[in-house]
């Protein structure tokens, strides 16, 4: 059915903890903005201030997409400090620190309520030392991506679809709910001002109005 011309490729199945490594990042300037944004504790976009930072850095030292944060420090420029009060006794530190293995954090609150104009940021991330996709039957140059479930969905990143010359998506994805809650965040954002809040409408009325953010964005 294939032929010789057709790889089927699919997403592996979500990493464990000892599925990743650790890794030391090159520290990070602050300059007023982050430079990347952070979904839970894991990396989820890079601004191009971000890669205009680690452009000389050596790859395995970059922050990357899709890693997750397992440490992070932030460390004020000279002569300012974060004033803590433990026990009633005033002290002064030049850093602030969290460590996911002992604490649970919203990381993104974590850099909201310390980080400074100036300061540095010393992040230790865990990354996947494993592949996100493999190929499942087939060795010819045209790629078909296979996903089946939402887990499957969640497990790639835009870019891991660039390299596809089509993409297959089963439309059992539709009536998962972390995918309708996906689709109407998105709508809300997008559209709330031209239709009011999406949450209620029909899916066919949500798929709608997807393909006009879809035509907004071009």
């Amino acid at each position: 059915f294939l032929g010789d011309e057709v790889q089927l490729v699919r997403p592996t199945p979500a990493s464990t903890v000892k599925d990743r490594k650790r890794v030391a990042i090159q520290p990070i300037q602050f300059n007023g903005s982050w430079p990347f944004s952070v979904a839970g504790r894991a990396i989820s976009e890079l601004k191009a201030s971000m890669h205009r930072q680690q452009a000389k850095v050596k790859e395995e030292k970059r922050l990357q997409v899709g890693d997750y944060v397992y440490s992070m420090t932030i460390k004020l420029a000279e002569g300012e400090y974060f004033v803590r009060d433990p026990f009633g006794r005033e002290e002064l530190s030049q850093t602030v620190s969290f460590n996911s293995r002992h604490h649970r954090i919203d990381v993104q609150g974590f850099l909201d309520e310390n980080s400074r104009a100036g300061c540095t940021l010393h992040i230790v991330v865990e990354r996947e030392k494993t592949l996100r996709m493999e190929p499942s039957r087939g060795e010819g140059p045209f790629r078909i991506l296979t996903m089946a479930t939402n887990s499957d969905w969640v497990r790639l990143k835009l870019g891991d679809l660039l390299s596809f010359n089509v993409v297959l998506v089963s439309t059992g994805i539709l009536g998962c709910q972390q995918h309708m809650d996906r689709l109407r965040d998105t709508l809300n954002h997008w559209l709330r001002e031209e239709y009011g809040n999406v949450s209620g409408r029909l899916m066919s009325v949500r798929q709608k109005r997807l393909h006009e953010c879809v035509d907004k964005w071009h």
